[in-house]
């Protein structure tokens, strides 16, 4: 039984194209390898989520939809197209479109395998206990998880993606917020170089093993 129906999970990945995902770890391992390892971090997100019994769950997509990688996971979840012209507008528009039909949204990228069920778990059960905004702050000044009961066009607008300026810039703006806020403890993701060596210690493990050296 799905312990927590009235919310939605969206997991946000990229089209599965080798040379395209990963891009800052190509310097340390090499573009194909970084997409080998984007594409076992994204089996990895689907496997938990699909094992879970926590949320229904969907996957928005930056690219084809229907890219053969996508298609060969066999989702059996709707897969949509992100819109909107960067990071921040196709997460609004995620979010305003599933919150259409669900009291509120756990919005999880691919990167971030170091988020258990149990870390969503909490975020869903926040959410629920009346939190209108969870955050799952990542190390590197970002956040791997964002919650919403309700879209705020301020916590997407001009932000800094891509920046260790992204978590600061988010809570900043919820200061002017009547929102209530619940911040989880921080996780790793995997953007640079110094996180490779932590992928070994993932349990369950992740299908993917470093070269030596690496």
């Amino acid at each position: 039984m799905i312990r927590y129906p009235e919310f939605r999970i969206l997991l946000f990945a990229r089209e599965p194209v080798a040379g395209q995902v990963k891009t800052r770890l190509h310097g340390a391992i090499g573009p194909t390898r970084a997409y080998q390892l984007y594409c076992a971090m994204l089996r990895y997100q689907v496997d938990k989520l699909a094992t879970s019994d926590l949320a229904p769950w969907e996957i928005w997509v930056s690219g084809n939809p229907h890219n053969a990688q996508l298609q060969a996971l066999n989702l059996g979840v709707p897969v949509f197209c992100q819109q909107g012209g960067d990071l921040g507008a196709r997460m609004q528009f995620a979010a305003q479109t599933a919150l259409q039909n669900a009291e509120g949204v756990v919005l999880l990228g691919t990167d971030c395998p170091s988020v258990e069920v149990e870390y969503l778990a909490a975020a869903l059960g926040r959410l629920r206990s009346g939190d209108q905004v969870v955050i799952g702050p990542a190390e590197d000044g970002g956040y791997v998880l964002l919650g919403l009961r309700e879209c705020r066009e301020e916590l997407f607008n001009r932000m800094p993606w891509g920046t260790d300026q992204v978590m600061a810039a988010t809570l900043k703006r919820l200061e002017t917020q009547d929102l209530q806020v619940s911040l989880l403890p921080e996780r790793w993701d995997v953007d640079r170089a110094e996180d490779l060596s932590r992928l070994a210690g993932l349990q369950p493990p992740l299908d993917f093993q470093l070269d030596e050296g690496s």
